[in-house]
């Protein structure tokens, strides 16, 4: 995680189609309809005509968050969102800590829904059994009786997308094909 600073973290200079393919595949029109509705914050959110826009790697990380928790969680929009931040922190305190890619992979967010709030704690692997055989489960319950929570595998989506966000950086030829449109299909090397 050293190859990347929190500026370049936040520089849009992605192509929706890099976006969309950088982790297990989000629909690009899934992710145009998040920024058309502002679900997600774009730098440029109505870049005009001609204009592509343009995403970071914060968003490419909210964005995959946002659909693992929407398409295989199955959560509302607007608690995927919650659980994108989650991502997008996780993945920023990974690179302040510089945490090796290889260890990412050992993390999961557990996360419950509190008064319409998501509550999230990361914890290893190792972790988790703790936490079960102490308390005897890994999140706790609402005050209100309904339960709702579970575990994205945040580290292995984290290290994902930033290792092929790595490649198309190293190789921005990529990138600049998916903003003039000429990038298909995906190459199967970054797929």
């Amino acid at each position: 995680m050293k190859d990347i600073t929190k500026e370049e973290f936040n520089k849009p200079w992605l192509a929706v189609r890099v976006v969309a393919l950088l982790g297990n595949g989000v629909p690009v029109k899934t992710i145009q309809r998040w920024a058309d509705r502002g679900t997600v914050v774009i730098e440029n959110p109505t870049p005009g005509r001609h204009s592509p826009r343009l995403y970071s790697l914060a968003n490419a990380l909210q964005l995959h968050g946002m659909y693992a928790a929407y398409e295989h969680l199955g959560l509302t929009a607007e608690y995927s969102k919650k659980i994108g931040q989650h991502v997008v922190q996780f993945a920023l305190d990974s690179i302040k800590k510089r945490t090796p890619m290889a260890e990412l992979d050992e993390y999961s967010l557990c996360y419950w829904i509190q008064d319409k709030k998501v509550v999230g704690i990361c914890l290893t692997t190792d972790n988790i059994q703790k936490r079960v055989a102490k308390f005897g489960q890994i999140t706790k319950p609402t005050e209100r009786g309904g339960i709702g929570h579970g575990i994205l595998g945040i580290g292995g989506l984290t290290r994902a997308v930033i290792f092929n966000y790595l490649e198309i950086k190293n190789n921005k030829k990529l990138n600049q094909l998916a903003l003039e449109g000429k990038l298909k299909p995906f190459p199967k090397h970054l797929s």
